[in-house]
């Protein structure tokens, strides 16, 4: 076997036979996996396996004579694991949502060369093939209204302020002019960089857009409670299992991007998943969040601005990767999305769910 050497961090390089894990988080021996199980006091090391799913690279799956766990390394920023933790407690404290608890964070450096967490692996199945294809739209449908029933279990979340983390305070730093404020400014920075990834196409876009943003901003000043949101909310980032015939969320995890803000923000992305796979699983998941939460007044409006933020997300990090020809148009992007979401909304304003429809 190849002796350990130290990488400039000062840990101590796994053996070149060790299984690599993810290209992000590179070797790791059986060593440094009881090094870690050790120090969190989690019993002695038996497995460890690779996650397949997710684009990061960050989580390998990890057994020991204690349980099964996730440990989450290398992180994307410094903040990362600090802020996943604090939206992890609030869940923990204030819902019945099932989530990543206990976070134990090792700021440390010394065993991977980078810091990382633990946290225990949630029972369930993620709704990715070849699963997926077994389910029928029944089961979609009841997956879809248990989703929406846990996202308006999370608006029950309380916070003073609505922004990002602060790890400085371990609290939300407000933004200036509240939520409004926010979405404000995530527009600019989204058109912005549109403008620069795609200049041929941003006039005819900002056209396209213009009106249906500024209505979007109008319905901002209808009041909200901050809360916990993140567009990232979704099938993605869960595991499902049978219940009582149905089925039900048995937990959320991947809490990277999450914020306070508006509950509703969280909607959008899923609704669009739903909408393009049937329609029926868009109208279901917008529906059980209503029963649980009542929409508030402009809440079509706000649910556009939604789905246009979170389009220029891909659109802009699509042109980063070249996913896109550069004379494409976003309106040809982002406009089905929406058309499909106004379908949507006329189906729940005929049950009395969406008054503006």
């Amino acid at each position: 076997m190849t002796p350990p050497s130290l990488s400039p961090s000062g840990a101590v390089a796994a053996p070149q036979s060790s299984p690599v894990y993810s290209g992000r988080l590179g070797a790791i021996s059986d060593e440094q996996f009881q090094r870690c199980l050790t120090r969190m006091g989690l019993g002695t090391f038996v497995a460890a396996e690779r996650v397949t799913s997710g684009i990061c690279g960050q989580n390998v799956f990890i057994t020991s004579t204690r349980g099964e766990y996730v440990m989450r390394g290398y992180p994307l920023d410094d903040s990362q694991l600090a802020r996943e933790a604090f939206m992890a407690r609030h869940i923990h404290d204030h819902t019945t949502v099932a989530g990543p608890w206990p976070y134990r964070i090792d700021s440390s450096t010394d065993i991977f060369g980078w810091p990382y967490a633990l946290m225990r692996r949630l029972p369930g199945r993620r709704i990715e093939s070849p699963f997926k294809e077994t389910l029928t739209l029944e089961d979609r449908r009841a997956m879809a209204r248990a989703f929406g029933a846990v996202l308006a279990q999370l608006r029950t979340v309380r916070l003073p302020d609505c922004g990002e983390y602060d790890q400085q305070t371990d609290a939300i730093r407000p933004t200036p002019d509240g939520w409004k404020g926010h979405m404000r400014s995530v527009m600019d920075r989204h058109l912005l960089k549109a403008k620069q990834c795609s200049p041929n196409t941003i006039i005819a876009d900002r056209r396209y857009i213009g009106d249906m943003v500024e209505r979007g901003m109008a319905a901002l000043d209808v009041p909200c409670d901050y809360t916990i949101c993140s567009s990232d909310f979704g099938e993605n980032n869960a595991v499902v299992l049978p219940h009582n015939g149905s089925w039900a969320v048995a937990g959320i995890f991947d809490l990277h991007e999450w914020l306070a803000g508006d509950s509703e923000y969280s909607i959008s992305r899923q609704a669009m998943q739903y909408n393009d796979e049937h329609p029926e699983l868009a109208y279901e998941f917008i529906a059980a969040y209503a029963q649980g939460q009542p929409l508030r007044p402009g809440f079509a409006d706000r649910a556009i601005l939604y789905v246009i933020c979170d389009r220029f997300i891909f659109w802009n990090f699509g042109h980063d990767h070249q996913w896109f020809d550069p004379t494409h148009e976003f309106v040809r992007y982002a406009g089905p999305s929406i058309e499909k979401l106004r379908d949507t909304f006329t189906a729940l304003s005929a049950k009395g769910l969406l008054c503006d429809a």
